[in-house]
């Protein structure tokens, strides 16, 4: 065994790991940084965000380090973590209105 690292699963807890079984990632265009591992006890992949100098720690003891960049033709300022209700409702069809199932409602009303 190599360098060792401690990592922790979400289903195990901490665990020691070769660095061998490391993988990093950095985002060159916004600087998103992140690393991968898989549990030597349960085999369950866990990605973990990550700061840039983990990252750089990681490298340094032989960690391999993907470099990568986002689309061109996606514009750096409109790439969010986050889905806002409005981004779902454009996502969604419109309501279609079904005259069976508007019928009985309709004479439910007062």
């Amino acid at each position: 065994m190599g360098n060792i690292a401690r990592v922790t699963c979400k289903t195990c807890g901490d665990q020691i790991v070769d660095t061998s079984a490391l993988r990093g990632r950095v985002c060159e265009d916004n600087g998103h940084c992140e690393y991968r591992f898989t549990c030597p006890n349960c085999d369950s992949v866990t990605v973990r965000h990550s700061e840039r100098r983990i990252i750089d720690l990681l490298e340094s003891n032989g960690v391999c380090i993907d470099k990568w960049e986002l689309p061109r033709s996606l514009p750096v300022a409109q790439i969010t973590t986050d889905l806002t209700v409005i981004d779902v409702a454009d996502l969604a069809p419109p309501p279609q209105t079904d005259t069976k199932l508007s019928e009985p409602v309709r004479y439910l009303k007062p």
